[in-house]
This record gives structure tokens, C-alpha cells and sequence, in this order.
């Protein structure tokens, strides 16, 4: 009875890792330098829109996702969190529910703003990460 030799695979050498430059492209370069100039205008700009924003959501009184009776108004504190150009502020006014205890700021919720959502936010933009919650 002969034997049956089994044959093996020529080991496949891994590709060769990426070099990064030395130094940055020509246009990584470009992009920094306009960014870094019209950062203050894009912040300014994002800062009215979210102005803009705040006083439509002042402008209606949320029901008690609970028992459905209007909420009262609470305090206005303010807030402030890190946006892609810089810090962003607001005065967000917090509403409460007396018989259920609930609490709700209209316009965080409406923003979708809450701490460590600028990390979260970046990631789902650049597609390092999926978006939350599930979309399944």
C-alpha cells in the first residue's frame, strides 16, 4: 500500500507593513491651515444655530413621558460640551414632574448632547465605530 504524501503549503510571507512620511503631505498641510482659520467662524456659526435651537425648544413645555401632565419649570443651569471647532455653550432649561419625580431638558435631548457624546460622535463620523443605539 503506498503512502500518500500530503503536500504543504508554501508559507506565504505577510505583506509588508505601511511606512508613514516623514512629514505631512503637501495637502494634510493645507488642510490644517484652512482648518485652523476658519475654526472660529465655524464655531461661531454652530453656536447660532444651537441658539437658534435652544429658544424653539423654550418656546414648548414637554409632557411627563410617565403620566402625560405638563411638566414645570425647574432652573435654566449652564452647560457647555466640546463640539468638533471648540466649546459650545447653552442655558438649557430643566423641567420637572412633581407626583412622578421625572426630570427632562428639552433641549440636550433635542440636540442629542450629553458627557462623552463629542468621542461617540466622531467615531460614527468617521466610520471607526457604529452609531448607537443599534439600528437593528
Amino acid at each position: 500500500m503506498a503512502q500518500r504524501r500530503l503536500s504543504q503549503p508554501e508559507p506565504v510571507e505577510p505583506p509588508l507593513r505601511p511606512r508613514l512620511a516623514d512629514q505631512p503631505s503637501r495637502f494634510v498641510l493645507l488642510e490644517r491651515e484652512v482648518e485652523l482659520e476658519y475654526r472660529p467662524q465655524m464655531l461661531e456659526a454652530l453656536q447660532r444655530k444651537v441658539n437658534t435651537v435652544a429658544e424653539d425648544a423654550r418656546a414648548t413645555v414637554p409632557e411627563c413621558p410617565r403620566c402625560g401632565q405638563p411638566m414645570s419649570y425647574h432652573d435654566a443651569r449652564p452647560v457647555s460640551w466640546l463640539a468638533h471647532w471648540g466649546r459650545l455653550h447653552a442655558f438649557p432649561v430643566r423641567y420637572r414632574c412633581s407626583p412622578c419625580r421625572q426630570e427632562r431638558r428639552p433641549l440636550l435631548d433635542l440636540l442629542g448632547v450629553e458627557q462623552g457624546a463629542f468621542v461617540a460622535r466622531w467615531l460614527v463620523g468617521w466610520d471607526c465605530w457604529p452609531p448607537w443605539p443599534p439600528t437593528n
